[in-house]
């Protein structure tokens, strides 16, 4: 199963995405920034922002499941 968690690098989604890759999942991050050096190669990336829909249907596209883990939207004005 291929599952997407938003808010996937927060301190809610972080450990989300450890457990869904142990377990076995195929996990995709949705975040707001780049993805980090330190992601797990194993983990797919897409950058999105909630708050503006930018990328957001792009990052679920093709997931059996969604996490919604992000915590808050930020924006920048």
């Amino acid at each position: 199963m291929k599952v997407l968690v938003t808010g996937g690098t927060g301190s809610l989604g972080r450990p989300l995405v450890r457990a869904l890759n142990r377990a076995g999942h195929g996990v995709r991050v949705m975040s707001r920034r780049p993805r980090r050096a330190s992601a797990a190669a194993e983990t797919e990336w897409a950058q999105a922002d909630i708050a503006s829909g930018d990328g957001v249907p792009a990052a679920f596209d093709g997931v059996d499941a969604v996490i919604h883990a992000a915590t808050r939207a930020v924006r920048t004005l």
